[in-house]
């Protein structure tokens, strides 16, 4: 989370932006106010606290400071995005602000703009008015606020690729956002789903209702055919692997949530078990749903579809799972499940999917491969042809001659 002090001197682009604008439309809200349609003018309040952008348009932001100058404010813009966090608000072509100070009314406008809406720009935004006086923003007297959602290609904000790590806190939270409010968001745990455990705010995430004896969550998005999944691990717990006697911790990282097919994919499943004590290793794939791999399985150690590679180190087991050669069948559900034989086990799950890969073919015609195929080419061809058959014809018929 970033906080931006509005200031009439922010940056060299902004001041350039001001003197393109000409006029400058006041608008007489003190909330958040919300345009599409440039900077000056189409500006309207929303009174839900939250808005629905398409994808790759561009999105206005005003808030108006009255008495700003009397009462010797400031606004700071407080936003919770992936495109913030990034400090794409330091590249005037992606976003910035465009500020309007109007000394002899009293009013000071700052507008937030974004030049083309995506999952980056799913989030919070905040307007607050604070008095110079005031050192901590956090304790700004008047706050504003708006929640953004955009109806992205994407499906969640959060990187697919990565393992999100989340703290230990009381109750958990899971920050599964999805990109809009169309999209469906289930959680698993262990193997299981346990989205009926939480509750759900699509602006926050899963919040559980009651504590959990699991550390490892893996969340769904689907929005009509397609599907993504993020893995959570949670950190600083003070489950430890021998607290919960019938469960263990399974993490998976998936190196990149989408492929094309005839690539090879890794996926890596890391478990925590009793230094004493090791474990098997059991993977599920939607190429193989009745059957589980084992790194000694016949069909990984006499097949080139799939292998698998496990490190042991003190207390941890790290096993690599390689599909070579992926095809449609390929995508789905991955498991890895891991079991001991004092009985404790635990499961992990996450979505791959499998995109066909685009190629590009061409034809190369006879005699006619490093030059234009014209239609009077063609002709050429085809008399050339016609030509040789003749030629054959009149051989054939002297060799008959011949023989009688």
């Amino acid at each position: 989370m970033r906080h931006l002090r509005g200031t009439q001197d922010f940056s060299l682009p902004i001041l350039i932006n001001l003197i393109l604008i000409t006029s400058f439309k006041h608008v007489d809200c003190l909330d958040i106010c919300v345009s599409k349609d440039g900077p000056s003018d189409g500006f309207y309040e929303v009174s839900s606290g939250t808005i629905h952008v398409d994808e790759g348009s561009s999105l206005f932001l005003q808030c108006v400071s009255e008495h700003h100058y009397s009462s010797n404010n400031s606004l700071v813009w407080t936003v919770s995005t992936k495109a913030w966090e990034s400090s794409l608000w330091m590249n005037p072509s992606e976003m910035g602000l465009i500020e309007v100070s109007n000394y002899s009314e009293d009013v000071f406008t700052s507008t937030l703009y974004i030049n083309s809406t995506g999952a980056k720009d799913v989030g919070s935004y905040s307007c607050n008015q604070i008095s110079n006086d005031i050192m901590d923003i956090d304790e700004a007297p008047t706050t504003k606020s708006l929640y953004v959602f955009v109806n992205s290609s994407s499906l969640t904000t959060m990187d697919t690729g990565q393992v999100i790590l989340i703290d230990s806190s009381h109750p958990i939270t899971l920050p599964c956002i999805p990109t809009h409010t169309a999209v469906s968001v289930t959680v698993t745990a262990n193997g299981q789903d346990v989205t009926e455990l939480f509750t759900f705010d699509p602006r926050v995430g899963f919040t559980a209702i009651s504590p959990l004896g699991v550390t490892s969550f893996t969340c769904y998005f689907t929005f009509g055919n397609d599907t993504e999944s993020v893995h959570l691990k949670q950190l600083s717990s003070n489950l430890d692997p021998a607290s919960s006697p019938s469960h263990l911790p399974v993490t998976l990282h998936l190196k990149q949530d989408t492929v094309d097919t005839l690539d090879t994919i890794e996926i890596v499943c890391k478990v925590i078990t009793d230094d004493e004590e090791g474990a098997d290793i059991y993977w599920t794939t939607p190429g193989l749903k009745t059957h589980e791999l084992h790194k000694d399985d016949l069909t990984v150690l006499y097949t080139d579809k799939y292998s698998i590679e496990e490190v042991v180190m003190e207390g941890v087991i790290v096993s690599t799972l390689m599909v070579e050669d992926v095809e449609e069948e390929d995508q789905g559900i991955y498991r890895c499940r891991a079991e001991q034989l004092n009985e404790r086990s635990g499961e992990a799950d996450i979505y791959l999917n499998v995109e066909e890969k685009i190629t590009e073919s061409f034809t190369v015609l006879p005699f006619h491969g490093n030059r234009d195929f014209t239609s009077s080419s063609s002709t050429s061809f085809q008399f050339w042809q016609t030509c040789c058959l003749l030629h054959q014809l009149i051989i054939l018929s002297i060799f008959i001659a011949n023989v009688m």
